[in-house]
């Protein structure tokens, strides 16, 4: 992947979270604290609007997702949910990681025990007999 390439990826990753979320350039720009123009050439992928590694982590604050996904072509999978995930989780302790996890993992099992299918568990009431 050349340079060009590069800011033609970062450019559409760009607009794509900020038309997502139906905000305007002027209101990433001023959350993101850098000038409208210079955005709006990034999101163009021009060379002047070459965003600097500082600048693109603040821009995938303002977006919460992890700055990788804002150098991850269109092609490749990659969950901007799953980023905001991350980005939640980043800060947080490996105590309260582990956790999340166990919560993640009980939660999976219990909608997996919901609708696997089999028989019930509920078992049939018992009639009585007529004499």
């Amino acid at each position: 992947m050349d340079h060009k390439e590069l800011l033609r990826i970062i450019g559409s990753r760009l607009k794509e979270l900020r038309t997502a979320r139906g905000w305007t350039q002027v209101e990433v720009a001023a959350r993101a604290r850098i000038g409208r123009d210079f955005l709006g050439r990034a999101e163009r992928g021009r060379g002047d609007g070459e965003p600097s590694l500082f600048v693109l982590h603040k821009l995938a604050g303002v977006f919460e997702v992890p700055p990788s996904y804002l150098l991850t072509p269109p092609g490749e999978k990659q969950s901007p949910i799953l980023g905001e995930i991350q980005a939640l989780l980043t800060p947080r302790p490996d105590q309260e990681l582990s956790w999340f996890r166990e919560l993640i993992k009980f939660h999976l099992a219990q909608r997996q025990h919901a609708i696997a299918p089999g028989p019930s568990p509920v078992r049939p009431r018992r009639t009585k007999k007529k004499r």
